[in-house]
């Protein structure tokens, strides 16, 4: 995906990109440096919420405007009405997508959770594997969202901590 996107964005505008890949912590620092020796080799950074904050608090971002004005003046052109902070940096342009995985060779269709209720169910116990929520990244911004749209409150959490979850992934 990432290579279909980089071929479609030379073809469109002509401009060349090179794309580092690697966890938020990582990047943040090689952007720490980069600002300190006055030489940042990268234009844009496409982060998570954990990282994004930290890149604001470490005032490693520049305002939108500075260099593309045209998309703050032209927000009709984000599928997402993008958000700024008060320095005119922007921090969102699209919405998480969170929802569970099944494994279609364990779980027969019609057997499978059909919410996140669902889960929690004893009938799991050991067969759930989660990002991990008490790291950076997807697993915290996954249970945040849950909890900001008062889908689920912190009973569940224990509940299904009680079903011996097994973790995976993080920023840390």
């Amino acid at each position: 995906m990432r290579t279909a996107l980089i071929n479609a964005f030379k073809e469109k505008y002509g401009i060349s990109v090179s794309l580092l890949v690697g966890r938020g912590q990582d990047a943040q620092q090689r952007i720490k440096v980069e600002h300190q020796i006055k030489k940042p080799v990268g234009d844009m950074v496409q982060s998570g919420g954990t990282s994004t904050s930290d890149f604001l608090e470490a005032d490693l971002a520049d305002p939108l405007e500075k260099f593309l004005p045209e998309l703050v003046m032209n927000r009709d052109k984000f599928i997402y009405n993008p958000i700024f902070d008060p320095q005119g940096r922007a921090v969102g342009f699209a919405d998480q997508v969170v929802g569970p995985m099944i494994n279609t060779r364990l779980i027969k269709t019609g057997e499978e959770p059909k919410s996140w209720f669902d889960l929690i169910n004893n009938k799991w116990k050991g067969k759930i594997l989660i990002a991990d929520p008490r790291r950076g990244g997807g697993g915290m911004n996954t249970f945040q969202t849950l909890q900001y749209y008062k889908i689920v409150d912190e009973s569940y959490f224990r509940k299904l901590l009680e079903l011996e979850p097994g973790f995976w992934g993080g920023s840390s």
